[in-house]
């Protein structure tokens, strides 16, 4: 038997003893049950002395056991540093949002167009601005209303302005009402509308006065507390030059022109 071998196999035994009967007979009779095959046999290769002080295995677990609690806790401290980083962050976001929502929803809401004024406008006592067509007649009736006709008299375009009372339909139905004394009235719409997105009513109807017949179409609409008109009639019959069909168009192109530039002050 080797050295090594007589190693190994004392390794086994209660005893060192090198003679190969003796270590014939321990192999047979005497096996330790103390320590682990594995350390035994390393332990004869380079013939070292086992001791009861805790195995090497023990203390590498333990080292092993306290790295990963090491990792463990920097796992912890790093997802608690994360977390609050995506608190604080959440917390930013979520004020940041909530304070661009607060003026957002204390904004005033601005409906319709920009009361910039459109060029050629003419100024109506800082109530209402607009385009009239060039080369009419102007007329003020009030303060706060003023009429454009137009050079052969059979158009005629008006704009007004007044203190908002009471719901906007219910007034104008009381005028359309009013209107039916008139020569020839004949409504043709009575409905709401927008106008920029103001509550608008658009009022349609033909009449007859002195023995002409007139086409209406009127336009009210209320904003910030006022309410305002944007009028128009016309002679729908033909003249030697156009049809019936051209005057009507032209009339309602330059009402829309009109319209249009209408601006509130």
């Amino acid at each position: 038997m080797t050295k090594f071998g007589q190693r190994y196999w004392a390794s086994l035994t209660d005893s060192r003893d090198e003679n190969l009967e003796s270590m014939d007979y321990i192999i047979e009779h005497g096996l330790r049950k103390d320590t682990t095959l594995w350390r035994r046999y390393i332990a004869s290769l380079f013939d070292i002395e086992l001791t009861d002080k805790r195995p090497a295995e023990k203390v590498k677990r333990i080292s092993t056991a306290k790295v990963r609690s090491a990792t463990s806790l920097v796992r912890k401290n790093w997802l608690t540093v994360a977390a609050s980083v995506l608190l604080v962050f959440g917390a930013g976001f979520g004020t940041s949002s909530y304070v661009h929502s607060q003026t957002v929803a204390n904004s005033p809401v601005v409906i319709g167009a920009a009361p910039t004024l459109p060029v050629g406008a003419t100024n109506e006592a800082g109530q209402f601005a607009w385009v009239p067509p060039k080369g009419w007649r102007r007329d003020v009736k009030t303060g706060n209303e003023v009429h454009y006709t137009s050079p052969d008299g059979k158009q005629e375009v008006v704009g007004k302005s007044s203190m908002a009372r009471g719901d906007l339909m219910d007034t104008w139905q009381t005028s359309e009402q009013n209107a039916h004394g008139g020569m020839d009235y004949r409504k043709i719409r009575l409905t709401e509308a927008t106008f920029r997105g103001w509550p608008a009513v658009v009022w349609e109807y033909t009449f007859t006065l002195q023995d002409v017949p007139w086409h209406a179409l009127l336009l009210g609409f209320n904003a910030d507390g006022m309410s305002y008109q944007i009028n128009t009639w016309y002679q729908p019959v033909k003249d030697s030059r156009l049809s019936s069909l051209e005057v009507e168009t032209q009339a309602l192109k330059t009402y829309s022109l009109v319209k249009d530039s209408f601006t509130v002050l």
